[in-house]
């Protein structure tokens, strides 16, 4: 047990010196993001949603329209 116990204690001051780098680094990868989506340079505005694939678009008319009546046809069915 006992060098367990030293194997997490080494670990948990790792981990105590590392992670203020590895915070800086996080968030500075999100301002880059933030920037370049700012200027039009990237499509994402975050690391994660570049991950996941996903683009933020903003929605038209014809998207609120379209969304509008699906959901009217989902509760005319539901109620009928």
């Amino acid at each position: 047990m006992a060098r367990r116990d030293r194997f997490l204690k080494r670990l948990k001051k790792l981990f105590i010196k590392l992670y203020p780098f590895i915070h800086a680094a996080y968030q500075s990868s999100n301002l880059f993001y933030q920037i370049a989506y700012l200027y039009g340079k990237s499509d994402h505005y975050s690391p994660w949603l570049r991950l996941m694939g996903l683009e933020i678009r903003r929605m038209t008319m014809e998207d609120y329209v379209s969304v509008f009546l699906f959901f009217y046809v989902i509760r005319l069915r539901n109620f009928t």
